[in-house]
């Protein structure tokens, strides 16, 4: 990019005393950009006008040199993500748009102020307030640009500024005004309005330039993220002070000799300030409305705050003493029984990578207490007992005294806001150092009120049902305190909002296993093909015989694609990966896709192809998987590892019967295993089942159909389990399951780079409590796998699909 500025300096001719921009001038300027420069900002839908304006009133800002640094050093920390084949990149890559805005000062300037503005506000309330600072600062209305574009602009710089310390310093700042407006703090979350923040900016930026020596600022909390930007961004002194006492609550003056601060804010939660007299320039900012109010759907408008600690999180969101209450007594007794499962849960889905304390060490004293075992509805009548609001003082019995409080506290909900901030935070990767939002945590809490759930550790049902099940919505929603906005598709697989984006960690890599691929990752930054920027990508479902491209795309039946998969295979192990742009703005489909170049007779008939190419030299895509719907689909149809020492009792289809700890039937099952004449699933190996129907009378008096186990890599399985059809029970089930399968189909496997199964190394990757239950040495060669005959049994219950199958039985826990 060009290094000398768009907009020159204010002691240039055409600038007046004040620093204004001479927009005649501007208006007759010529842009010097080279043509790499405007495909960036094509690509960022940011048109050279909204770059030319949005220049002109950040040149009014002077950045030290210290913030310079500051910036270059976060965006050099910044690390871009690929998705699987380098298709899509998330974060920012090393030709974002954002890194040639930093090569002059101006642009740096449009960076530090969008990116610290998206921190705290939602991008349409951003880009209202650039618009209002060009107003203020008198651009005529043909060199407006839209509130689009200023979107667009604010959109591209969103981000920055999210591993820094500024959303700590804006957090810091709050706490000033949330701490001293006593019990009823925590809910105010409203922002003043876009135009009363856009003359705050201005007069910033007077002070920075030296028009103006010092200016006051008047308010409630959005004056914190004033004081941030004054001190981090600009550099300035800061005195706070309450309006009501004149008490000082912070004052940075610095080595610049100031005796009073170049920026003095007055703190108060008034929203109209007729008792404050000051003689300076003065700025109100009037505080929002509470979050009951507070709706972006309805016009209103979000102050999201800054970020807080993993350390401190709950007791910056929640009011003490509603944290002692809950962690105390009766109610702390069935709380931390509560805890304890939901650990235990956690533990057993994600294999032991995380600890709840690890997640939040606030629960430490709950999860110290001694164990007591409540059931769910045993811990939900102990807490709501403990809890006087009107909502659990209509659910408790009748006769039982409470003490009345105000709707907006609830330990029943801040109980179950915590299940689900566990749930969530469980399954998110965070990168590049992002930390949790005190105002996304307090969203959780009303987004869950107006479900009424149980006091239970969730489902993705539950934590995502006010977002229309899109669950990747609402962890954004929860870790910005920014509402997505729009409506996300539900089929969607990564989202992009404020400068964070969040996608399935299946669109990385497609052969994690289970429990890896069930998880998402966040990310500071956008999400790019091509260089040009995308708010979604979600799962192509493609019709019979559409044409992507050059390819002819096909979704075939489950027996079709199974008999593809066992005759047909493909040499690559990974199926590839497709990306189409839609007709809808900025909106990606994608998904995994099996490569063959062979299509049978029979095949050929059902699904015949258009256009005169021979069939056998055409490339036929048949779907695998979409990002999306494998992530639903293991979210419900996946049995995950629970081999302890619970008792249970399974009988085989001779009618034998096997009974006691689990761990003698997985031996068991290791016995069969070890035996060569059979080929069973290996410790550490997932497979897919297709559950049967068996006549249970009373109950069940239909056809009996059997169940049917497939063996395969991880890719092979995932492209099966999304194949689902009416009258099929798909779920994967993990080594330590306890099965019972009458036909056991093994997908076979050509070339050299195919897998032959879906674990690492034999043995190496067991659940050490699993070890130990079935007494394997680690060390031990693993068991030797036969080579599977290529030929087909037939089911004596349901028509064969093909591929190569033997006879034989897995047992494992009883459900």
């Amino acid at each position: 990019m060009e290094s000398s500025a768009l907009i020159p300096n204010q002691a240039a001719p055409g600038f007046g005393q004040q620093g204004t921009v001479d927009w005649t001038q501007l208006g007759k300027s010529t842009v010097a950009l080279s043509v790499e420069i405007l495909s960036r900002l094509s690509q960022a839908e940011v048109q050279p006008l909204t770059f030319a304006v949005g220049q002109a009133i950040f040149s009014r800002f002077q950045l030290p040199p210290s913030t310079q640094l500051k910036i270059h050093t976060v965006l050099r920390n910044h690390k871009p993500f690929s998705s699987f084949s380098n298709m899509l990149w998330f974060g920012f890559g090393i030709k974002h748009v954002v890194r040639s805005l930093v090569e002059s000062e101006q642009g740096m300037t449009c960076v530090a102020l969008c990116g610290g503005l998206s921190v705290a506000y939602d991008r349409f309330y951003c880009a209202q307030v650039l618009r209002s600072m060009a107003h203020i600062q008198g651009a005529p209305k043909d060199l407006s640009p839209s509130i689009a574009q200023w979107s667009n602009l604010v959109d591209t710089c969103s981000g920055t500024l999210r591993s820094s310390d500024f959303p700590n310093i804006v957090e810091g700042f709050s706490r000033l005004w949330y701490n001293g407006e006593g019990p009823d703090a925590w809910k105010r979350h409203g922002a003043t309005s876009p135009h009363d923040l856009g003359k705050a900016l201005s007069t910033l930026a007077d002070i920075s330039s030296g028009a103006l020596q010092s200016a006051t600022f008047v308010g409630g909390a959005d004056c914190a993220w004033v004081a941030a930007i004054a001190e981090w961004v600009l550099g300035l002194t800061i005195e706070v002070f309450n309006a009501g006492t004149g008490d000082c609550l912070y004052h940075k003056l610095g080595n610049n000799n100031h005796e009073t601060g170049q920026v003095k804010i007055l703190r108060t939660f008034d929203t109209q300030y007729s008792m404050v007299h000051v003689r300076d320039t003065t700025c109100f900012l009037p505080s929002g409305t509470e979050i009951f109010h507070a709706n972006t759907e309805r016009g209103g408008y979000i102050f999201a705050g800054g970020w807080s600690s993993w350390s401190t999180i709950l007791s910056d969101t929640f009011p003490a003493d509603s944290l002692e209450l809950l962690s105390s007594s009766k109610a702390g007794l069935a709380f931390a029984s509560v805890l304890h499962k939901a650990a235990d849960q956690i533990n057993t889905e994600l294999g032991g990578k995380k600890n709840i304390l690890e997640i939040l060490p606030e629960l430490k004293p709950v999860l110290s207490k001694p164990g007591s075992e409540y059931s769910v509805p045993e811990a939900d009548k102990v807490i709501k007992s403990a809890c006087g609001c009107s909502y659990c003082q209509n659910l408790t019995e009748a006769g039982t005294s409470m003490t009345t409080r105000p709707r907006e506290v609830c330990l029943y909900r801040i109980a179950i806001t915590i299940l689900g901030y566990l749930w969530i935070l469980a399954r998110v990767h965070l990168h590049d150092n992002i930390r949790p939002s005190s105002s996304g945590l307090r969203s959780l809490y009303f987004l869950l009120m107006s479900s009424y759930p149980y006091l239970a550790y969730p489902s993705i049902r539950r934590v995502s049902q006010n977002f229309k099940n899109n669950v990747l919505a609402t962890i954004l929603h929860t870790m910005t305190g920014i509402p997505v906005q729009g409506e996300p598709s539900l089929e969607a697989s990564a989202i992009s909002e404020s400068g964070l984006s969040i996608c399935c960690a299946s669109l990385l890599i497609p052969n994690l296993p289970p429990i890896e691929v069930a998880t998402f990752h966040l990310i500071p930054g956008h999400i790019q093909k091509d260089g040009a920027f995308f708010r979604e990508v979600y799962d192509l479902n493609p019709k019979l015989g559409i044409r992507l491209e050059e390819d002819t795309v096909m979704k075939l039946t489950f027996d079709e694609k199974l008999r593809l998969m066992t005759s047909f295979r493909q040499n690559k192990s990974l199926p590839e990966f497709l990306v189409k742009e839609t007709i809808q703005n900025q909106t990606l489909q994608a998904n995994y896709s099996w490569q063959y170049r062979l299509f049978n007779d029979q095949l050929r008939n059902k699904h015949p192809t258009s256009g005169s190419a021979s069939t056998a030299s055409t490339k036929m895509l048949v779907t695998a998987f979409g990002s999306a719907e494998l992530q639903r689909l293991l979210f419900q149809g996946i049995s995950l590892p629970h081999c302890k020492s619970r008792r249970m009792k399974a009988t085989t289809t001779d009618n034998r019967t096997v009974s006691g700890a689990c761990c003698s039937v997985t031996e068991d099952i290791l016995r069969q295993m070890r035996n060569p004449s059979s080929r069973f699933p290996c410790p550490g190996e997932w497979v897919l089942l297709d559950i049967g129907s068996q006549k249970i009378p009373g109950s069940y008096d239909g056809e009996e159909f059997p169940t049917k186990l497939y063996l395969g890599s991880l890719v092979e399985l995932y492209s099966l389990l999304c194949n689902s059809e009416p009258g099929k029970h798909l779920k994967l089930a993990s080594p330590s399951e306890i099965i019972i399968a009458n036909d056991i189909t093994i997908l076979k496997s050509d070339g050299k780079g195919t897998e032959n199964s879906n674990t690492k190394p034999r043995l190496e990757n067991i659940d050490e409590d699993v070890l130990g239950a079935i007494e394997i040495d680690k060390t031990s060669p693993a068991p030797s796998l036969p080579s599977p005959l290529p030929q087909e049994t037939k089911s004596k219950k349901r028509k064969s699909t093909g591929g190569t199958r033997r006879k034989g039985k897995r047992r494992a826990r009883a459900r």
